[in-house]
């Protein structure tokens, strides 16, 4: 009876994990659409090399926010994180939110656990592309996000709280800033 109870607890633990991870994958595969949709549009419709904008194509930017133009129209797309701006309705202690700004309403927001944007720009003294202290100038992005399961997976007394983690890591350079292609 015993080994059956222990049993039926495993199998409880095993379908609440694979549920959560269920969970956080179409989570994290929501936010990835949006985000490549968006990367793919920076500068789309440039064809004077920024003289169609009434700004620069990359307006403004750091490790966690990034602002730019999307088309002649100087329509923008902002994606911002916000670490201290914690999610209330999980008991996750590290979800803050990330927010997709579409000309300055905010038109998504997800809680995350980390978001990290790196600028680059290619050398052409070393053949590779380096990190940017000037974001502004960069041609290619590394973005990178993780998000946690809102409730926890496994707990002892109330102390060691483990959340299920999903990471996402994409490099994109995008063709309406990177001419001639």
């Amino acid at each position: 009876m015993i080994s059956l109870l222990a049993f039926n607890v495993n199998m409880s633990s095993t379908t609440q994990q694979t549920t959560l991870t269920t969970i956080n994958q179409l989570n994290v595969d929501n936010i990835a659409q949006v985000l490549e949709m968006d990367f793919k549009r920076i500068g789309f419709n440039d064809v004077n090399e920024s003289e169609t904008f009434e700004k620069p194509v990359l307006s403004s930017s750091d490790s966690v926010h990034i602002e730019f133009i999307i088309n002649d129209s100087n329509d923008t797309i902002e994606w911002y994180a916000d670490p201290g701006d914690l999610v209330t309705n999980t008991t996750n202690p590290d979800d803050y939110y990330l927010y997709r700004e579409e000309n300055g309403v905010v038109t998504s927001f997800f809680p995350v656990v980390y978001f990290d944007i790196k600028y680059l720009v290619y050398s052409d003294v070393t053949r590779s592309w380096t990190e940017t202290a000037n974001p502004e100038n960069a041609k290619r992005f590394i973005v990178e996000f993780v998000l946690e399961s809102g409730e926890t997976i496994r707990q002892k007394n109330n102390v060691d709280a483990t959340y299920h983690l999903t990471a996402w890591k994409r490099t994109y350079t995008p063709n309406n800033i990177n001419k001639p292609w």
